[in-house]
């Protein structure tokens, strides 16, 4: 047993950067599928009428989600292209990055509140 652990820690050390790697392609497509899925569901709600809050917030937190999965699909894939072409991005492309990721984190979050919020009002009202 520890022998096969000694391996196992041996080559890992050893193919750290493509651990690394893997690890940055599959979260890069995994929120770009996630983005994919709520941006969809969002149009597919945006054309419906809402009788309740519950449903209102709904909306809210698919398209805050939607942009949130998309930016941080983006982050890791720009830096897949940074790894790949060697390209150094300048100070304004790196901010405007984290300002779009910063803001989809801060609008998931607060349209996220306030479904769990007209959630939890409407189980009371019922």
């Amino acid at each position: 047993m520890t022998d096969a652990w000694g391996d196992l820690s041996t080559w890992m050390v050893h193919n750290d950067l493509l651990i690394d790697l893997l690890t940055i392609w599959c979260l890069c497509l995994g929120f770009m599928v996630l983005g994919a899925v709520e941006a969809v569901s969002w149009l597919t709600l945006r054309g419906t009428s809402d009788r309740s809050g519950v449903g209102r917030n709904l909306k809210r937190k698919k398209a805050a989600w939607a942009v949130l999965a998309i930016a941080m699909s983006a982050l890791y894939g720009l830096t897949l292209v940074a790894y790949y072409s060697g390209y150094l991005f300048g100070f304004w492309e790196r901010f405007w990055l984290r300002i779009v990721v910063i803001g989809g984190i801060t609008c998931a979050c607060f349209y996220g509140t306030r479904f769990v919020r007209a959630l939890r009002q409407e189980r009371r009202a019922t």
